[in-house]
């Protein structure tokens, strides 16, 4: 437990480790391809690509293998059972875009912010293409995402309603993807 400047609770660290760690990537067939570049603008091959169950980070440069600045990109299918507008929101605390079949649903441009942002898309039942970019610079080091599907709460999304790309197709639509624009 980490305490605010006030007694509260900032943040709360659980420390897994490294093998327990190979062992829940290796078990989970579903999630995120998480692909990581040195700099700021998805420049040559990924440093790092792994999977990831969902997108709810603090990142500490002395802990991350990658240290700032980098950028990343989160690429899954994403199975929708119930047709209609589903809600996105995203806290990051750098230049991100949200795209949901290519289209842009939200988009980060400062750095340091760490307001929530919400967009919306109306899809069909079937599998979408689901992108999050992120440039990471910043001093807060956080990126946190989470899905409303109809009639449903906020939550992160569920294991089962994500597919992981594989590093071939991700590869094949890195370079057609938008970028975040930036502003200071």
């Amino acid at each position: 437990r980490h305490p605010d400047p006030f007694g509260g609770l900032f943040f709360v660290s659980i420390e897994v480790s490294l093998a327990e760690r190979r062992q829940a990537r290796e078990a989970c067939a579903n999630g995120w391809l998480a692909s990581f570049y040195e700099g700021e603008d998805w420049d040559g091959t990924p440093k790092i690509v792994r999977r990831e169950a969902a997108l709810l980070f603090h990142f500490h440069w002395d802990q991350e293998a990658l240290s700032d600045p980098f950028s990343a990109d989160y690429a899954a299918r994403l199975r929708v059972d119930e047709p209609g507008e589903h809600q996105f929101e995203l806290l990051a605390t750098g230049p991100a875009l949200v795209l949901v079949d290519g289209e842009p649903v939200i988009e980060q441009t400062g750095f340091e912010s760490m307001d929530t942002l919400a967009g919306v898309a109306t899809l069909e039942a079937g599998e979408h293409l689901l992108v999050v970019r992120h440039v990471e610079r910043s001093y807060a080091s956080a990126l946190r995402f989470w899905w409303r599907p109809p009639c449903g709460r906020r939550s992160l999304i569920p294991l089962g309603n994500l597919t992981a790309l594989s590093p071939a197709e991700y590869e094949s639509l890195r370079d057609s993807l938008p970028r975040p624009e930036r502003r200071p």
